[in-house]
C-alpha cells in the first residue's frame, strides 16, 4: 500500500507545485486582462480564473509529451503579445474612456472610430461641424453620450455590436494563447511532462 501511495503523493505534490508556478506566472498577464477588458465584458472573472485552470489542466493531462515544449510555449506567449498589441489598438479605436471631468470612471463601447460607415447621420453632422477637432471623446461630450446607450446616438448600433464582438474575440484569443504558452513553459520547466509517460 505504501509503495503505491509514495509515487501518487510525489505526483500530487509535483502537480500542486506546477499549479502554483503556473498561477504565479499568470499574475502579470491577469493585471492586463482585468484592467483592459472590453466594456460590459461580464465573463472576465470566469476567464481569468476558471479558464486559466482549465487550460493548465488540459495541457497537463491531455496533451501528449511531444506537443508540450518550451519552444511552443514561448511561441504562444509571443503570439499573445502580438495579439495584445492588436487588442490595445482595437481598444483605443472602438472604445472611449470617459474624461475625468465627467466624474465617470468607465470605458464606453463605440463603433469604428470616425469611420463614416460607422456613424449615424447625427454623428456625421458633428464631425462635419468640427472636422479639425472631431474625436470620439468630443462627439460623446457634444451629445452628452457618456451614459448607458448614449453611444448609439453617434454610432450605428450594428457597428457598436460588431466592434464589441471583434474586441471580445481578440481579447479571449489573446488570453488563451497567453495561458497556453505559460502552461507549456511551466510544465516543461518543472519537468512534469517527462513524468506523465
Amino acid at each position: 500500500m505504501t509503495t503505491t501511495a509514495g509515487p501518487w503523493v510525489r505526483s500530487t505534490i509535483t502537480a500542486l507545485g506546477t499549479g502554483a508556478a503556473a498561477a504565479g506566472s499568470q499574475l502579470p498577464g491577469v493585471a492586463f486582462f482585468t484592467n483592459f477588458a472590453p466594456p460590459s465584458f461580464d465573463p472576465i472573472t470566469l476567464i481569468t480564473g476558471g479558464l486559466t485552470l482549465a487550460i493548465f489542466v488540459w495541457v497537463f493531462f491531455r496533451l501528449p509529451n511531444e506537443v508540450v515544449s518550451t519552444q511552443i510555449g514561448v511561441a504562444a506567449v509571443i503570439v499573445s503579445v502580438v495579439l495584445a498589441i492588436l487588442y490595445s489598438a482595437l481598444l483605443n479605436w472602438t472604445t472611449v474612456l470617459a474624461p475625468p471631468e465627467t466624474g465617470i470612471a468607465q470605458r464606453f463601447q463605440i463603433g469604428f472610430g470616425l469611420a463614416p460607415l460607422s456613424l449615424t447621420p447625427e454623428g456625421l453632422k458633428l464631425v462635419q461641424s468640427n472636422p479639425e477637432g472631431a474625436t470620439p471623446e468630443y462627439l460623446m461630450l457634444a451629445k452628452g453620450a457618456f451614459r448607458p446607450g448614449g453611444a448609439a446616438l453617434i454610432w450605428k448600433l450594428w457597428t457598436i455590436t460588431v466592434a464589441w464582438l471583434l474586441l471580445s474575440a481578440v481579447f479571449v484569443l489573446t488570453y488563451i494563447t497567453w495561458a497556453f504558452g505559460l502552461a507549456c513553459v511551466a510544465i516543461k520547466l518543472t519537468g512534469r511532462s517527462e513524468s506523465r509517460s
